[in-house]
């Protein structure tokens, strides 16, 4: 019995560590989307987003694609065309606003960026 009690408490001990690894986003990077800001002016409607994997330190791992790129607001604008690590936002809406484009890779690195439209 004590065996059994001990073997258990040992299995119970490994099964909690195992989920306890360190952060190691300093190593493995995130992606940076560039330009992180953009306001478009009156007569802009589309921009060029380019998304680079950035480590402090040594060099991180590159992409590693396929890129997922998404909005959080569809109404007032959409990823039109993505391409390797490219894609072109185009503001929809007929009136001024933002929007949040985020970019993930599958070893869920992400990266964010605003695109503001104003008219004035």
């Amino acid at each position: 019995m004590k065996i059994t009690v001990l073997t258990l408490a040992c299995l119970l001990c490994l099964f909690l560590g195992a989920g306890c690894e360190p952060d190691d986003d300093d190593k493995r990077g995130e992606i940076e989307i560039t330009p992180a800001v953009v306001v478009l002016a009156e007569n802009e409607k589309s921009v060029v987003l380019t998304a680079v994997v950035s480590a402090e330190g040594n060099a991180a791992a590159p992409n590693v694609y396929p890129l997922t790129w998404s909005v959080t607001e569809p109404d007032v604008g959409v990823i039109v065309v993505e391409s390797a690590n490219k894609a072109v936002y185009t503001h929809a809406a007929k009136d001024s606003g933002g929007n949040i484009i985020m970019v993930r890779d599958r070893l869920a690195r992400e990266g964010l960026a605003t695109v503001y439209w104003n008219p004035e």
